[in-house]
């Protein structure tokens, strides 16, 4: 079309172009895609997207040519936009409910400890009184407070482990 490149480049961006342009020019080596700056075309409309380049440099009779393949990221941009916000989200969540997590916790050790206590007293001062079936009861409580206490330890630790793998 006989245009200059920079045709498809927004108005902030085209004097600085020229100058980068020419600099490649002097230097030519192979620009992968999405290395370097966010970069931004211009459609017909007006309106901007955002665009990779990769710029390869080949030589021919006439000289170096530059192939130059333009890619619209607009649907990559806005995926990643999406992404982005969700993992956001997915961390406040995980935070709220390890702050739950430490809440409830704490709150179940307190009569877990309350428990136990009164079950070894109880077989303490009055093991004499107790039958076999009534001590055996109290042991069974509390192994069951000890495993319940070996629960919520787990479930700190768990929460420490995730907390620590998403940071």
């Amino acid at each position: 079309l006989q245009q200059p490149v920079e045709r498809l480049l927004p108005a902030r961006f085209r004097a600085g172009h020229v100058a980068h342009r020419d600099a490649y020019y002097r230097r030519p080596q192979t620009r992968p895609m999405g290395v370097g700056p966010d970069l931004f075309g211009l459609r017909k409309d007006g309106n901007e997207f955002p665009i990779e380049i990769r710029l390869s440099p080949v030589k021919t009779e006439e000289g170096v040519l530059v192939i130059s393949v333009i890619r619209d990221i607009t649907e990559r941009r806005r995926v990643e936009d999406t992404l982005r916000l969700q993992k956001k989200l997915l961390e406040e969540k995980i935070k709220e409910m390890d702050d739950f997590l430490h809440v409830v916790s704490h709150d179940l050790k307190e009569p877990l400890r309350g428990i136990d206590a009164y079950a070894g007293f109880l077989l303490e001062d009055y093991s004499e009184r107790l039958d076999e079936e009534g001590k055996r009861y109290l042991n069974a409580l509390r192994s069951s407070t000890l495993r319940m206490h070996h629960l919520i330890r787990d479930l700190l630790t768990l929460a420490s482990v995730t907390r620590k793998g998403s940071s």
